[in-house]
C-alpha cells in the first residue's frame, strides 16, 4: 500500500446519531495510490461495555473488569466475502462502496466516562485484506437509547428538599444556614435548561457563596462490588455573596444540561448506571464543610408530552427486527419506527447532534 491510500467514511445521516433499529447506511471511499492485489475489502462492526478498576496495591492488587458485548457484524464490500476469491487485482484509483445495516434493538446509549474507568463504544471498522497485512481506518458511531419522560412516574411532580447545617461547635457556635431548592417538576430532556428556585438564610458569621451543580453519579457494578464515581456534568454560579444576616432568593435561575450527556440508568447496560441529581451548594468563607442540598432528577431524550393520543401513537412507534448484516439485503423502508421517531428527535431543538470523529487510518 502506498502512503497515499486511505479509507474515508461518509453516512446519509446527517445528525450523526442512531437509535437502536435504525439502519445506519453510506459509503466507503477507498483511495489506492498504486495497484494493488486485495483479498477483501470488509466493514466490521461491534459494540461493547466495558469498565476496569483496581484496588490495593502490589500482591494485593485486586482487579475489577466488567464487558459487556452487545453486536458484532461483518459486512463484505468486495473479494473473498462476496465469492469472488482471494487473488483480486484493484488498478490505482478511487473507489466507493456503498454499505447498509441495521442496529439492533435495546441497545444502551454510547458512553464515554471521564475517569477514564468505562465506556459504551459502537465502533464501525473499514478493513482492506491483502497478504501478509491489513489496512484499516475506523469510525466511532453514537447510539442514543430513547428515554420517553412521558412514561415515566411522577415525572411532573414538584419537589422541593431544605437542610441547614451549622459551623463550629459549643461556645463558639454561630447561627445556622439554612438552604431551600424547589423544582416545579424532575423530568428533562437532554439540552434543555432546567427552571429552579432557591433560598438561602445565612445566620452564620461568615459570608457565603452560593452554586448550582448538575452531579451525574457513575456507578460500575462488577463482582458483587459496586463503585460510584461523582462527576460534575454542569454548573452555575449565584452573582455575589451572601453576608451574614442575609437571606437571598435565587429565583429564575437555570442550568443548561448538555446534550452529549447519556440519559438516566443507560437502559440495556448491566455493567454501569448513571444517575443525576440537582445540588445546591453553600460554601462558607475559611475552613468549613459545605451544605448541599439535593435532588434527584431524570434525564431522557423525549420530552414530556400532555397529548394522550401522542402517547398512544409513541407507543406503536416499535424498531425492526434485527437482521444480520449483509450486501444482498433490501434497505429499512424510511417509514419504520425507528426512522420515525429519529426524526422525532432530530426535530427536537435541544437535541444537538454530535459529527463522527473518524479515526487516524493505520497501516
Amino acid at each position: 500500500m502506498g502512503q497515499s491510500d486511505n479509507l474515508h467514511f461518509e453516512f446519509e445521516n446527517e445528525q450523526g446519531v442512531y437509535i437502536p433499529g435504525q439502519a445506519v447506511r453510506g459509503r466507503l471511499h477507498v483511495t489506492l495510490s498504486q495497484a494493488t492485489n486485495v483479498r477483501e475489502i470488509r466493514l466490521e462492526f461491534d459494540g461493547r461495555a466495558y469498565c476496569h478498576w483496581s484496588t490495593g496495591s502490589s500482591n494485593r492488587r485486586t482487579d475489577f473488569i466488567g464487558r459487556e458485548d452487545y453486536c458484532e457484524a461483518m459486512i463484505p464490500l468486495f473479494g473473498r466475502g462476496l465469492g469472488m476469491g482471494e487473488g483480486n487485482n484493484l488498478p490505482e484509483g478511487q473507489y466507493v462502496y456503498p454499505f447498509s445495516f441495521v442496529l439492533p434493538p435495546g441497545l444502551p446509549s454510547s458512553f464515554e466516562d471521564p475517569w477514564r474507568i468505562g465506556f459504551i463504544r459502537y465502533t464501525l471498522k473499514g478493513i482492506i485484506e491483502k497478504r501478509g497485512f491489513n489496512y484499516s481506518g475506523h469510525v466511532l458511531l453514537r447510539v442514543m437509547s430513547p428515554v420517553d419522560l412521558s412514561f415515566l412516574p411522577n415525572i411532573t411532580t414538584p419537589i422541593s428538599n431544605r437542610q441547614e447545617k451549622f459551623l463550629c461547635c459549643f461556645c463558639c457556635k454561630s447561627g445556622p444556614i439554612t438552604a431551600m431548592l424547589r423544582l416545579d417538576r424532575i423530568g428533562f430532556v437532554l439540552g434543555e435548561s432546567i427552571p429552579f428556585q432557591a433560598e438561602i438564610q445565612n445566620m452564620s458569621k461568615r459570608a457565603c457563596t452560593v452554586q448550582m451543580n448538575l452531579i451525574m453519579n457513575i456507578s460500575y457494578h462488577v463482582k458483587r462490588v459496586t463503585k460510584i464515581l461523582p462527576t460534575l456534568a454542569a454548573q452555575v454560579l449565584y452573582p455575589g455573596n451572601i453576608t451574614p444576616g442575609e437571606t437571598e432568593i435565587w429565583s429564575g435561575g437555570q442550568l443548561l444540561i448538555p446534550s452529549d450527556l447519556p440519559p438516566s440508568h443507560l437502559p440495556g447496560c448491566q455493567i454501569m448506571n448513571i444517575h443525576y441529581s440537582l445540588q445546591l451548594v453553600v460554601l462558607p468563607a475559611g475552613p468549613a464543610t459545605q451544605l448541599k442540598v439535593p435532588i434527584d432528577i431524570l434525564i431522557g431524550s423525549i420530552p414530556i408530552r400532555f397529548n394522550q393520543q401522542q402517547q398512544v401513537e409513541q407507543l406503536t412507534l416499535s424498531p425492526p427486527p434485527y437482521q444480520d448484516p449483509s450486501p444482498t439485503q433490501p434497505a429499512p423502508t424510511s417509514t419504520s419506527g425507528a426512522n420515525l421517531l429519529l426524526t422525532q428527535l432530530a426535530q427536537l431543538s435541544y437535541i444537538e447532534a454530535l459529527r463522527n470523529e473518524e479515526g487516524e487510518v493505520t497501516q
